[in-house]
C-alpha cells in the first residue's frame, strides 16, 4: 500500500470529501486543490488589505473567497453535495449551513463596499 493510501484510508471519515465530478470541476479547479492554498490565500488576502496601494486587490480576493466559500455552502444546502463537511473553527463551527451562509454573505457585501469605495476614492484624487 502506497503512503497517500495509507494515510488516506486512516482519515476519519469527516474528512473526506465525495463530490459529483461535474461539481468538483466547476467548484474546485487543479490548482485550489491544494491543502495549504486556503490558508495562503487568507493571509495574502489580510496583507493586501493592511497596504493601501493594494487594498482594492485586497477587497477583490476577499470577494472571491467569499463566493467560493458561499458556492461550497449552497451546494451543501441543497443537497447537491452527498457529504459536507465544515473545517471552520470557533463558534462558527458550531453554525448550521444556513447561518454559514449569512456570515459569508455579510463578508461578501463587505467586500463588495470595500471595493466600492475603493474605486471611489481612486476616482476623486
Amino acid at each position: 500500500m502506497l503512503g497517500s493510501e495509507r494515510l488516506l484510508l486512516s482519515m476519519p471519515r469527516a474528512s473526506v470529501q465525495v463530490q459529483p465530478k461535474c461539481v468538483a470541476s466547476i467548484l474546485f479547479s487543479e490548482i485550489t486543490r491544494s491543502k495549504f492554498l486556503g490558508a495562503i490565500l487568507q493571509v495574502l488576502t489580510a496583507v493586501l488589505l493592511f497596504f493601501p496601494s493594494l487594498r482594492l486587490h485586497g477587497f477583490f480576493l476577499s470577494a472571491f473567497l467569499s463566493l467560493r466559500f458561499s458556492s461550497y455552502g449552497l451546494a451543501a444546502l441543497t443537497g447537491l453535495l452527498p457529504y459536507h463537511p465544515c473545517s471552520c473553527a470557533g463558534f462558527i463551527g458550531r453554525l448550521s449551513w444556513g447561518w454559514h451562509e449569512i456570515v459569508t454573505s455579510v463578508m461578501l457585501v463587505s467586500s463588495c463596499i470595500g471595493i466600492w469605495f475603493s474605486l471611489r476614492l481612486k476616482t476623486t484624487k
